[in-house]
């Protein structure tokens, strides 16, 4: 989620030209979502050494930011331009209308005490669930990984409905249904898939603020597409060398795969060589995922007594 913060009034009480004070609770919530790996930028009408000296008074006082009065380059390069607007999916400020109302009613020194209590509650709202969508061959050490997030990350790990009979009777992972009970499924469909004679899919009802989800390229194409206005998509594509995978699983299983992964490395968010038989390996690359995307701090739950 990109946060743009308006600087005056906002995140200080203002005395222009002057920097002005932090208002408070400003630092601890900006650095709760900051640290929840969403991008946080200040937008201001400040210009020059005025945008300079607020800038620095900032990062003097320890507020955590990504961009200062600029476009995320990702944004940029999305939608091919550099709007003038800074471009965000929520932005707190102090002229907005309702916080104008807001404040007329209250009074300004209370509206300023409670402004940054208050929109910590509602980001809590705001925010996006998040879906890791792991995508790999048969063997490359999707379950394996899926199954680290969950036991060590407390990542809810999605387990998708198929009318596939069980490989064994001890098998986990899926939710096994008999081709009517399938067709019955209530609810909108995150993603579908059939792989061979089987269908694949999972519901929107089954997510959690933040989960797993072992998927294929066609159901996570079909997610992005359907999706990602109302969920934040991550993919993560895990390679393995094929006579490993082979040893994994037999020849069989990966005979199944030839031809269904035609995605590039650089369609994905984040790749990982599982190029080592040691799953502390793949483990120690799951963890340089999650610090990259700050994933960790986003598995936990909501702490509304920052």
């Amino acid at each position: 989620m990109h946060i743009a913060i308006d600087y005056d009034n906002t995140i200080v009480q203002s005395t222009y030209p002057d920097v002005g004070e932090l208002l408070p609770d400003v630092k601890k919530v900006i650095n709760y979502w900051y640290d929840r790996g969403h991008t946080i930028i200040i937008n201001t009408c400040r210009a020059k050494y005025h945008a300079d000296n607020a800038k620095n008074f900032l990062v003097n006082k320890g507020v955590r930011f990504s961009l200062f009065n600029e476009n995320d380059k990702r944004l940029i390069e999305k939608y091919g331009t550099d709007t003038r607007k800074i471009s965000a999916d929520v932005y707190i400020e102090d002229k907005d209308i309702n916080q104008l109302v807001l404040k007329h009613r209250m009074g300004e020194e209370n509206y300023n005490y409670q402004f940054w209590s208050v929109c910590l509650q509602q980001l809590c709202f705001l925010e996006k669930p998040t879906i890791i969508c792991i995508v790999g061959e048969s063997g490359a050490g999707k379950s394996l990984a899926a199954n680290y997030l969950w036991n060590n990350y407390d990542i809810n790990l999605i387990d998708s409905y198929t009318d596939r009979p069980k490989r064994k009777p001890d098998e986990t992972g899926h939710i096994f249904l008999k081709p009517k009970e399938f067709d019955r499924l209530q609810g909108d469909r995150l993603a579908y898939t059939k792989y061979g004679e089987h269908r694949y899919c999972s519901l929107v009802s089954d997510m959690f603020h933040i989960n797993t989800y072992v998927i294929d390229e066609n159901g996570l194409q079909m997610l992005k597409s359907k999706w990602s206005e109302a969920f934040d998509v991550i993919s993560l594509r895990i390679k393995r060398p094929l006579f490993d995978r082979i040893e994994n699983v037999g020849e069989e299983r990966t005979d199944r795969d030839k031809g269904k992964f035609n995605m590039k490395d650089c369609e994905f968010d984040y790749v990982i060589d599982n190029d080592d038989n040691q799953k502390e390996f793949l483990f120690h690359k799951v963890d340089e995922f999650m610090r990259k995307y700050n994933l960790k701090e986003r598995a936990k739950e909501y702490d509304l007594n920052i």
